[in-house]
């Protein structure tokens, strides 16, 4: 339908940018092109409508000019301010956008998209007005006479930034989004919205008025840094321990029981451990974690390994991931590679020892370390490795896996 005429209104309601009002007010003029925001609500009821469509949508997909899909961005409310202007000049300018919509929509569609037409009118070239007034953004959306401002404060020392927050249902479904996805609260803006990162890169604001959401406790922050902290270790695992092992001179390794080369592997696993988590130990909060190892096999032969150990539980051992020529090997695996598999044939049953400190563990204990092993584990702990320093005589004619874990 496109633009069509409409009625002088006597005063007019605008959005805009506090940065905008030193020119806006000086020639008391607000030109087509300098100020973006250039419709114009005739109420504040319609003015309130037209935001909670518009900006206070963050995050949200929307069809700009010639189709091109685009989402709303940050909303900052003390940024802006509302002006109520008497219009002065030529009465015969004023025009309205009538939203186009396909023929086959739906009426609540349409009904919407004739609502959202109806909540702007537009002045066709520069807008002048003989009197104004300031009005704060907050006071438009919740009244003049309301207590926002305090709930505002109040709010600020509630949802602190950095604070992880879950959600579980948006006021709205325009976001198409799922329940107890997490994010981080980045701040509180001067009307009380929360601006939230999320963990799966969308943005929109919560609303605490409307949207129901809860904050982590202390025990489950906790938790999630720890899963953080394995998977980066994890990472440094594949890139920069993985990736540079000498194959054939870890397989002559094993086979004669020469502990030098394990030695220098179990350090840069040990290193990475520390990198990842900040520390050698592992903590009494703790769940599951991963820790370097080594493994005295029933056949008499040392490997090495990255053991998880349920610090919940007293140090149960829950799993052992095997480092071998062929690849990462966990006996206990769904599909175990059939290389590695047959590498491994008469390491079970094993007893298993690991570089980290952990006073909690009932399983295993250094005392009954072999003397090599105690050896081993203890320079492994104390051994500078040089990051990134790749092995340039590896000409392994065996295939070494690319990863870790997924």
């Amino acid at each position: 339908m496109g633009y069509v005429n409409a009625k002088a209104p006597k005063e007019v309601y605008h959005l805009t940018p506090k940065k905008n009002l030193p020119s806006i007010l000086n020639e008391k003029v607000i030109k087509r092109f300098s100020d973006k925001a250039c419709w114009f609500c005739e109420s504040l009821l319609k003015l309130k409508k037209y935001m909670e469509y518009t900006v206070l949508q963050e995050g949200k997909l929307y069809y700009g000019v010639g189709g091109i899909p685009s989402h709303y961005p940050k909303f900052v409310p003390e940024d802006y301010v509302v002006l109520k202007l008497t219009p002065e000049g030529r009465n015969d300018r004023w025009v309205r956008w009538m939203q186009e919509v396909p023929e086959d929509v739906d009426r609540e569609f349409r009904e919407k998209a004739n609502e959202f037409s109806n909540l702007k009118i537009g002045y066709r070239g520069n807008f002048r007005f003989a009197k104004y007034e300031l009005i704060d953004v907050g006071d438009v959306l919740f009244g003049v006479d309301s207590d926002w401002r305090d709930r505002v404060e109040e709010r600020k020392k509630t949802y602190l930034p950095k604070m992880r927050v879950e959600l579980e249902s948006l006021a709205t479904n325009a976001f198409e989004l799922p329940a107890e996805v997490r994010g981080t609260v980045e701040n509180v803006d001067g009307i009380g919205y929360l601006h939230v990162k999320w963990d799966n890169g969308r943005t929109f604001l919560l609303n605490p008025d409307n949207d129901r959401f809860r904050v982590l406790t202390d025990a489950e922050c906790f938790e999630e840094e720890c899963e953080k902290k394995q998977a980066k270790f994890v990472e440094n695992v594949n890139q920069k321990v993985l990736a540079e092992i000498d194959l054939r001179r870890l397989h002559k390794a094993y086979q004669s029981r020469d502990l030098t080369y394990p030695t220098e592997l179990l350090g840069m696993l040990h290193e990475q451990y520390v990198k990842a988590y900040g520390s050698d130990r592992i903590h009494e909060d703790m769940d599951f974690v991963m820790v370097p190892g080594v493994v005295l096999g029933a056949n008499n032969k040392v490997y090495l390994a990255l053991l998880e150990i349920d610090a919940s539980s007293s140090g149960e051992h829950w799993n052992t991931q095997f480092i071998t020529p062929c690849g990462v090997y966990s006996h206990m695996g769904d599909s175990p590679d059939p290389d590695a598999k047959r590498y491994m044939l008469g390491v079970v049953p094993y007893q298993y020892w690991y570089t980290v400190q952990y006073d909690g563990d009932i399983h295993t204990s250094m005392d009954d370390c072999p003397e090599d092993l105690a050896r081993m584990i203890e320079q492994s702990q104390n051994v500078e490795q040089k990051e990134g320093e790749a092995n340039e005589d590896n000409q392994s004619d065996v295939e070494q896996t690319s990863q870790l874990l997924t």
